[in-house]
């Protein structure tokens, strides 16, 4: 089993409606497995919409299965419908209970 447990979220609206086919995902995936020798355990593609990619990234912050890592690709860089900062500063503010590992 390899050491680091990863997710990776691609933010993108064409994306998650099917429009399009997710490059930049599998991408990250690669270089994960590549780079870091890790396992990507959970992906998904959310729409840009700061509460769907905030609850994406709420449920993967919980502790079982625990994930060490994860990686966001994508948004809609600066324009003014551009949530995905919004989303990741509010996950990543919510006061939770460390996490034990039993892994060594």
């Amino acid at each position: 089993m390899s050491a680091i447990q990863a997710a990776v979220a691609t933010i993108s609206d064409r994306c998650s409606r099917g429009e399009t086919t997710d490059t930049s995902g599998p991408a990250l995936m690669e270089m994960l497995h590549e780079q870091l020798d890790a396992a990507v355990v959970q992906t998904a593609c959310v729409p840009d919409d700061r509460a769907l990619i905030s609850r994406q990234l709420i449920t993967w912050s919980e502790c079982k299965p625990t994930i060490d890592l994860v990686l966001t690709t994508g948004g809609t860089g600066l324009a003014p419908r551009a949530c995905d900062r919004y989303a990741r500063m509010h996950a990543a503010c919510i006061p939770r209970t460390p996490c034990s590992s039993t892994r060594q």
